[in-house]
């Protein structure tokens, strides 16, 4: 692991940019299934739904 610029992630995995604006201190986990990319919430294990495409 390494500390790096959330823009470094962003150029990865561009899904990851639609949780910006979440809450500091939010718990998430990406999933990939059946090719789509879900957040879920590690907490309640609830899918949370940003409208990421």
């Amino acid at each position: 692991m390494v500390v790096c610029d959330f823009n470094t992630v962003a150029e990865i995995e561009p899904a990851i940019i639609t949780i910006y604006t979440l809450p500091v201190g939010t718990d998430l986990q990406l999933v990939k299934i059946d090719g789509k990319i879900k957040f879920f919430d590690n907490i309640t294990e609830k899918e949370i739904d940003l409208d990421y495409k």
